[in-house]
């Protein structure tokens, strides 16, 4: 990889409104973010779009005075309960916003009926040229990077493909030589650094708010940046649990930003 589109993620400054977001990306100098447009079942700090509708004008406003993009959407849940006016919602809202891909989470344990949603979320985002980009979690029913590439290969849609986080890429057992995989299909990627090993019940703390900046830890982060292609989006995903209030959010997230930038440059 020569270089690295490099987005900040909504979770590593959770806490902040949607603009205020944008206001940070800006000051870092960043013109890629992620966005949560709704948590469903998760209790994190972070407004619903579905909920305050008022939120989707605001950030088409703010959006417009900026050279900010939104490269992906979060709060695809997929479960047992295919939600299709639910999903409509947050495909039309992604359009407005001039999202590029929804991401994906399922917590259905059964795998057809899965395979089946993921196909249908898909199906509907297609007119609105939506990449349906699966991320598999470790703690999640799709926690493997075999089982994400297996779901999207089933499911066959011109418009899906897998986001890789390498938190949990690391933490299921995998390396960067996977991201080798015969027609793996990238959606995006996802960096942060962590100890090599870490007890299993203490993974959903980590990927919340326990994460290390890239460069303090023990993943093989240059052999995960160098396995993925050319311009694919990386976002610098790095939550701490710092309270929003704290002027030592705003640090962490310049801290974590410059250095996957600086990792970029010993690519380069």
């Amino acid at each position: 990889m020569n270089d690295l589109r490099l987005s900040l993620e909504h979770m590593t400054v959770l806490g902040l409104s949607p603009t205020q977001i944008v206001d940070t990306a800006e000051k870092l100098g960043v013109e890629l973010i992620s966005l949560i447009l709704d948590t469903g079942s998760y209790r994190i700090a972070a407004p619903s779009f579905l909920e305050r509708p008022g939120l989707t004008d605001e950030m088409v406003a703010r959006l417009k005075s900026s050279r900010v993009r939104i490269h992906a959407a979060e709060g695809f849940l997929i479960d047992s309960n295919f939600d299709a006016e639910r999903f409509q919602r947050l495909v039309e809202i992604s359009a407005r916003l001039g999202v590029d891909r929804g991401i994906v989470m399922i917590s259905d344990p059964e795998r057809e009926r899965a395979i089946d949603q993921f196909g249908r979320l898909c199906e509907m985002a297609q007119p609105y040229d939506l990449q349906i980009s699966l991320e598999f979690v470790a703690f999640a029913e799709v926690s493997t990077l075999s089982e994400a590439c297996g779901i999207v290969e089933a499911t066959a849609a011109a418009n899906a493909a897998v986001s890789v986080d390498i938190l949990h890429l690391m933490r299921t057992g995998g390396s960067p030589a996977d991201l080798e995989r015969d027609g793996l299909r990238f959606g995006a990627a996802q960096l942060c650094d962590g100890p090599r090993t870490l007890p299993r019940d203490q993974w959903q703390h980590e990927a919340v708010s326990g994460r290390l900046v890239p460069g303090t830890g023990e993943f093989p982060i240059t052999a995960f940046l160098r396995a993925l292609p050319a311009n694919l989006v990386v976002g610098v995903e790095v939550p701490q649990g710092i309270p929003v209030t704290s002027p030592q959010l705003l640090a962490e997230a310049r801290r974590s930003i410059e250095a996957a930038r600086a990792v970029s440059d010993r690519l380069r």
